[in-house]
């Protein structure tokens, strides 16, 4: 990755202290381009916003469920379930969260590799 010219972040970009970034929970994410960190699954449950802490871990919870479901009906590599599993590891990403290791922040997700 090149180096970053012009660094814009939440707090240089909206006047806002760090210090109120931190308090509030908020990360302090680099604007134009990702900022070099990802969502740890497993840490979802734990967090003290709602939003995360029941929404999105109940969602991820739910969906490897069902991968775990479809994985044990399988009985051969790309049968009916082996199939509908593997289309749930298409794990789309939003645009300009600017959370990841990409080079750009227009969000790719898992790519096929990490899928397969």
């Amino acid at each position: 990755m090149g180096k970053i010219k012009n660094p814009a972040t939440i707090s240089s970009e909206f006047d806002v202290d760090v210090s109120v970034l931190d308090k509030l929970g908020v990360v302090n994410v680099l604007l134009n381009t990702d900022t070099l960190v990802f969502i740890d699954p497993l840490l979802l449950e734990d967090s003290t916003h709602k939003e995360i802490g029941e929404g999105a871990y109940r969602s991820y919870r739910e969906r490897f469920e069902k991968v775990i479901k479809l994985l044990s009906l399988s009985k051969a590599v790309d049968d009916v379930p082996w199939r509908n599993a593997k289309r749930l590891f298409h794990f789309s990403e939003i645009s300009w969260t600017c959370l990841g290791y990409g080079t750009t922040v227009k969000g790719s997700g898992f790519g096929k590799d990490l899928i397969s």
